[in-house]
């Protein structure tokens, strides 16, 4: 059993090696050609032009359910519209670069296309909705002046962007890669399609009420969709779990309740849900043989290619490298004194949930040129700073104020200093 575990594994890894790598380098361009000034410029007037604007430069972006929160809230405090913020909100998460690259090569173009264009029509619906029924967003604190961040050398910030993207998607890739490989290991093929009450509705449904509170991103989710289909799931299922998981979770629902009201996170739900299990109904329709052309996924006899190898030894090294970093950050920060001082703060730092969300908010603290960063724990929404000029009530101000910018939150509450 073991050893079956771990060939279907290798297996799987071959076969997303290179279109995760190839995914990763897209995602990098991407993010140097399309910044986020960018978009803002195109999103400020409401209107189905600025809908459609923030729908097609969301698309491609790599963003988890949790990051695209902050992201939408500091693009939303800069001036885009209530339509096209939301429709941001909802096609980043669904479908990025990386992912529609691996959803091509594990369940085929078609599929891929078909995921990809019901991205497109949910998103552009929430936000149409929402500015034709001029229900505005909850109004947040206006934008504080931030520092320009210093921009590397375009290489450099490939890279960065790159690992950055890696550590986010580390550990629920490799939770994923789990789950398809015992999907794969233990499920005869076929089973799901054969078990009594599993008609394409209730698999839709149960896919549903799986996929909306529990956070899995949109390339993660990918391998345990194809393992599914292999399996006998419907394909409409399949469709609904890959649209329903990545762009919801409980986290994300209390942060955008938190951020732009309960009005918004209806129709975000609501459109959502209907648009994925309408889909998936018409998927079946169009597709309801797609596991016959997956066989490629679980059959490991065949030869595998030098860019599989390659492709597979990269990905390796990019997430050995995030967790050798992730290990050293954890061990140096045991070295610091919790102890907060007069010339460092220590702040809790609401909606930082993942390494883009550490990466943004490193970007904007430096930015102000007041600290230095001694530790930034994701895990526990911590940032610890040594300050280089200013008092610790003023820098610790300017950062709320910065932080606010980016869709992140220092508590009100907490106190600037400690002995």
């Amino acid at each position: 059993m073991l050893n079956l575990f771990l060939e279907s594994l290798g297996g799987l890894i071959l076969e997303i090696g290179p279109l995760m790598i190839f995914g990763l380098a897209v995602a990098g361009l991407l993010h140097l050609l399309v910044t986020e000034e960018m978009v803002l410029r195109q999103l400020g007037r409401p209107g189905w032009r600025s809908v459609l604007r923030a729908t097609s430069f969301a698309i491609p972006l790599p963003l988890c359910s949790c990051s695209v929160v902050p992201v939408a809230a500091s693009l939303r405090r800069k001036g885009a519209s209530s339509g096209s913020t939301v429709s941001f909100l909802i096609a980043a998460p669904q479908i990025g670069a990386d992912s529609f690259l691996l959803t091509q090569g594990l369940l085929g173009p078609f599929f891929a296309g078909y995921r990809l264009l019901t991205s497109l029509v949910t998103a552009l619906t929430a936000g149409l909705i929402l500015d034709w029924s001029r229900l505005e967003l909850a109004p947040l604190p206006a934008a504080a002046a931030q520092a320009a961040i210093q921009r590397q050398a375009w290489w450099r910030e490939f890279l960065h962007h790159v690992q950055e993207l890696v550590g986010s998607l580390a550990d629920n890739l490799l939770v994923g890669l789990g789950l398809a490989t015992l999907i794969l290991v233990l499920l005869p093929d076929g089973w799901l399609g054969s078990v009594d009450g599993f008609s394409p509705w209730v698999s839709m449904l149960v896919m549903l009420a799986v996929g909306l509170p529990l956070y899995v991103c949109a390339t993660a989710s990918t391998p345990i969709a194809a393992a599914l289909v292999l399996k006998g799931l419907h394909p409409g299922a399949a469709l609904v779990f890959l649209l329903a998981g990545p762009a919801t979770n409980m986290v994300t629902m209390v942060m955008l309740k938190g951020s732009l009201g309960w009005r918004v996170l209806l129709i975000y739900l609501v459109t959502i849900a209907g648009f994925a299990l309408g889909a998936g109904w018409l998927l079946g329709i169009v597709q309801p043989d797609l596991a016959a052309g997956l066989s490629h996924v679980h059959q490991h006899g065949d030869p595998t290619t030098w860019y599989q190898w390659a492709g597979a030894g990269l990905l390796g090294l990019l997430l050995a490298r995030h967790y050798l970093a992730r290990w050293r950050r954890r061990r140096g920060a045991s070295a610091v004194a919790p102890v907060q001082t007069e010339t460092e703060l220590d702040l809790s730092v609401h909606g930082m949930t993942c390494e883009h969300c550490a990466g943004r908010v490193e970007k904007a603290v430096l930015a102000t040129g007041l600290v230095d960063i001694l530790q930034l724990d994701v895990g526990q929404g911590r940032l610890r700073v040594r300050l280089r000029a200013g008092t610790p009530g003023e820098v610790r101000a300017r950062l709320a104020a910065v932080l606010a910018e980016a869709g992140y939150e220092i508590p009100a509450a907490e106190p600037a200093t400690g002995s």
